[in-house]
């Protein structure tokens, strides 16, 4: 059966321009909506391959609704004018690929799909619709689709919408669907409804009587309140009004001759248009002609690798783009694998790329040594902004060059441009000793680290699964037979009914979709029952289960050696993160959480373990950073830093700290470097606010230099927008210049903790170097295995083992010189939980 695809024009142009960055040409047209609509069109034509296809748009505002109802859509504010000067290029662009559009005076875009999706009907066409605009979800039906185009999380995704789809996401069919809205009204749209009317009583009346028509001839019916009768009874003709409204019109009068939008191939200006817009990537992926003359590409002959001293190069999947001497060369990586060997194994080419590590990792698969590594963009991308949530090539380019682009083949035009201005950025923040000192080094570490990988004992694994397995069913039973009925104890809500209605414990926080049940209300209602114990350990239980040893498991490979992914561009504050599996947060709070580290080994038999782990670095970076005497004095005379904290704090002698005092000194020097306030210190310790500042601010004042770093670092933060590590790591801030005054203080607390924890990280990393190259250089039997926050762990033979943790403590203790000693705790161990 054949298929046409009708775009709402107007939904999917709104979108995309609200959806994407500001983008210009170089003569200052905006071209932003256009990229994206093309985007999100081409990829729904090469999902759904259509016969046919056609955009319909809307012409004006006023339409034949206006005359039934003037105020319809009367708040709304007219087209931004960047995005009204892109609507002529958009309707260029679709002419030159040949395209056809739909307007009709008077009628929405939504009537002339609606009339078009009707044609289709009539003539056994299937139709699928292209829209943002859930209004359209009343023409579902077996024939037509609606392909509802939605944003979460900033990814664009298209969800298909037919009958059965409707009615399962809204409990209404889709002809329903027009009578839901016509009760409930639409403020989008100023489609008034029945005042008082909200969304779930008008879903439970059209449920029940299924139409608008039906409800009113059924007023007095027993199932409907009085209140709800009274609204409906002095609303209903604009309950009726709201329901023609709301109603997609299905006979616009329109010349639609189906064979006129069959898919064909572009005209032959469309090089022109593309080009004049400078919408490039297009043109390769449409196998368009840029100005509609022949795109010549040199490709590097093969004999001529060795004449080579500068790869600029990635890899895409399976494909090799290389910039070698000017010339452009691509090719199939299994074809060339030789090649490859060539050149990464060359030690006189210098290599520019993007992302190494995953390089170095995946060349290593095929047998491939890599030497010469000059320049990581991606990591150089990342050193220049850390605020961005994922680094791509794309964007790098964009970012450097103003270049849009979104083909593979042409990113590499483009990069060596890039990396020229990622090094004068680089310059220009005074950051290139950062990148090209710290930094890159770390690149082929990690690297080594993810390919040697660490040992799990999968047998013991598979028996603390099974025995996992055995708990939470235990724990599930006497969870049941407390509540007297079984329930899915993973779902918010039945646990929610279960414990703040069955039980009738004390209700905690109200979410959207009920009483919170998150393990903060649980610890909060610890001794009201005895079922709280038992849910707290199924959720710890089940956690390591899942996200720990089943996932391990299958991530381990034939010789049960676990390959981590460690990240180098994953957080803001330049710490290391690690996935598949996260190493970075192996528990070891829980004597199960610390029980599952003992399952970690040597890949090498006979091999031990040597870890070190700095003490109390943040707050010894503190001290350096607000160079306060007091704090810089404890450390020095290698006090206990919480106990000197609770003698000043409370103001007795440091021997006549108690206990609880140093717990207090200990929640305040930690909660002090992430802002806590005494509303947050008062709910930890369970006293009143008052009591809660008077602690705050008798540590302030018996430790100056902290509470002027904490006024000094926000005003620096606010004036310039970022904070900056003592090694000069850069942090943009955009939170203090946000509208909402949370997201202030949140931004207040990342200016406070980022050169804290920031300098942490960089200390950690010089670490990591140092021991790296001593290992090297003495030609030890080592390799730096994890990183884990403050923790470094060393795989070695046992012959080494003490010439490593001699290396180990010299090396960290010494890795920048400050004010302050830092100290770090080592340990030997045949497995991560005989470190500790």
């Amino acid at each position: 059966m054949k298929s046409l695809m009708i775009i709402d024009g107007n939904s999917i142009v709104n979108r995309a321009f609200y959806g994407i960055r500001p983008l210009s040409t170089k003569d200052g047209i905006p071209t932003n909506a256009i990229y994206g609509f093309l985007n999100i069109m081409f990829k729904e034509i090469t999902n759904r391959k259509p016969d046919y296809i056609t955009v319909a748009f809307d012409v004006s505002r006023h339409t034949v609704r206006n005359e039934m109802y003037k105020d319809y859509k009367a708040q709304r504010s007219g087209m931004p004018d960047d995005l009204a000067k892109q609507m002529p290029y958009l309707k260029e662009v679709l002419s030159a690929l040949n395209i056809s559009y739909i307007e009709k005076k008077e009628y929405e875009a939504d009537d002339i799909i609606g009339t078009v999706s009707k044609i289709c009907e009539d003539n056994n066409i299937k139709c699928e619709i292209l829209t943002g605009d859930r209004d359209d979800l009343q023409l579902c039906s077996d024939m037509t689709t609606v392909l509802l185009v939605t944003t979460k999380g900033g990814k664009t995704e298209t969800v298909p919408y037919k009958t059965e789809e409707v009615m399962l996401k809204y409990e209404v069919t889709p002809s329903e669907f027009i009578d839901l809205k016509g009760l409930m009204g639409d403020s989008s749209d100023n489609i008034p409804g029945v005042k008082g009317v909200g969304e779930v009583t008008a879903k439970n009346l059209i449920k029940e009587f299924k139409s608008i028509e039906n409800l009113y001839a059924n007023i007095d019916s027993d199932k409907i309140k009085k209140s709800v009768k009274d609204k409906l009874i002095n609303d209903r003709e604009m309950a009726y009004l709201s329901k023609k409204l709301a109603t997609i019109i299905r006979d616009v009068p329109i010349d639609f001759e189906i064979e006129n939008y069959s898919m064909k191939e572009p005209k032959d200006n469309a090089g022109e248009i593309f080009t004049k817009l400078e919408l490039s990537s297009f043109l390769n992926r449409l196998n368009i002609k840029e100005n509609n003359k022949e795109e010549t590409i040199d490709f590097l002959p093969l004999d001529k690798y060795y004449y080579t001293d500068k790869l600029y190069y990635y890899f895409s999947g399976d494909d090799f783009y290389a910039d070698i001497n000017g010339k452009y060369y691509e090719g199939k990586c299994e074809d060339i694998k030789d090649i490859l060997k060539l050149y990464f194994e060359n030690e006189e080419i210098e290599k520019y790329t993007f992302g190494a590590k995953e390089d170095i990792v995946n060349l290593n698969k095929m047998g491939i040594l890599y030497k010469n590594l000059k320049f990581d963009s991606k990591v150089a991308f990342y050193v220049a902004d850390p605020t961005y949530s994922s680094y791509d090539l794309t964007a790098f380019i964009y970012n450097f060059t103003k270049e849009n682009i979104n083909n593979e083949k042409n990113c590499i035009k483009y990069f060596r441009q890039a990396v020229e201005n990622v090094k004068d950025e680089l310059e220009e923040l005074e950051v290139s000793n950062l990148f090209y000192d710290i930094e890159m080094p770390l690149i082929s570490i990690l690297a080594n680290m993810e390919i040697g990988g660490i040992k799990i004992d999968v047998g013991a694994l598979n028996i603390l699964s099974v025995q996992y397995e055995e708990k939470l069913n235990e724990l599930s039973d006497k969870i049941y037979n407390i509540c007297g009925k079984e329930f899915n104890i993973n779902s918010t809500k039945q646990l929610s009914t279960v414990l703040f209605e069955d039980l009738k414990l004390p209700a905690g926080k109200k979410t959207k979709t009920g009483y919170s049940t998150d393990n903060s209300v649980l610890e909060g209602l610890k001794g009201e029952n005895e079922i709280i114990d038992y849910l707290l350990l199924y959720r710890m239980i089940a956690k390591l289960k899942s996200t720990y040893i089943d996932s391990m498991i299958e991530l381990c490979d034939e010789e049960s050696v676990l390959h981590s992914k460690f990240i180098q561009t994953g957080t803001q504050t330049g710490r290391l993160s690690s996935k598949d599996p996260n190493l970075q947060n192996i528990p070891v709070k829980t004597k199960e959480g610390r029980n599952l580290r003992k399952l970690f080994i040597p890949v090498k038999d006979g091999n031990v373990f040597v870890s070190a782990d700095y003490s109390q670095v943040e707050l010894r970076v503190l001290a350096q950073i607000c160079g306060d005497e007091n704090l810089m004095n404890a450390f020095k005379n290698n006090e206990d830093i919480h106990q000197n904290a609770a003698s000043k704090i409370f103001n007795v002698p440091y021997d006549e700290v108690t206990d609880s005092m140093r717990r207090v000194a200990k929640m305040v020097n930690f909660g002090i470097l992430y802002g806590k306030t005494e509303f947050t210190l008062s709910k930890d310790l369970n006293i009143s606010r008052k009591e809660a500042k008077d602690i705050i601010d008798s540590y302030l004042n018996k430790y100056p230099g902290i509470r002027n770093y904490m006024n000094n670092i926000i005003s620096y933060a606010r004036e310039n927008g970022y904070v900056k590590t003592l090694l000069g790591r850069i942090r943009y801030i955009k939170e203090l210049s946000d509208r909402n005054f949370m997201t202030r203080k949140a931004g207040e607390r990342i200016a406070l903790n980022t050169p804290i924890q920031g300098t942490a990280a960089d200390i950690m990393k010089i670490a990591m170097i140092k021991v790296n190259n001593r290992l090297k250089k003495e030609n030890l039997d080592g390799r730096i295995v994890l990183q884990i926050h403050d923790e470094l762990v060393i795989e070695c033979s046992k012959n080494d083992c003490e010439k490593i943790k001699n290396i180990l403590t010299e090396c960290m203790e010494n890795a920048i010189p400050i004010n302050v000693p830092l100290t770090v705790a080592v340990g030997i161990g045949s497995n991560l939980y005989e470190l500790k």
